[in-house]
């Protein structure tokens, strides 16, 4: 994960999880949904922060969706849509 991170991202250190939009204008055939892209989480980096991979999930796919959080009042947003996906998201 630190190498991706390294690669995309620019930033040499481990991360618990990063997100890659797909490429709008990459041909999928017209029958097909168009994904969002991929989200790639780092089990090992997870336990050692004591991270939860559910969380970190809806965090990436919130990147998917366009979200940032290079901004602190970006942050607040992106938090705020995270915590309320989480909510929706039934425990048993």
């Amino acid at each position: 994960m630190t190498r991706i991170n390294r690669e995309f991202r620019r930033k040499n250190k481990p991360t618990t999880v990063l997100a890659f939009a797909f490429d709008p204008a990459w041909p999928y055939p017209a029958k097909l949904e168009r994904p969002l892209g991929e989200i790639y989480l780092a089990p090992d980096h997870i336990r050692k922060t004591r991270g939860e991979p559910g969380p970190l999930l809806v965090h990436g796919l919130v990147h998917l969706l366009g979200y940032t959080h290079k901004k602190n009042r970006d942050k607040i947003v992106m938090e705020r849509l995270e915590r309320r996906i989480i909510s929706k998201i039934p425990v048993s």
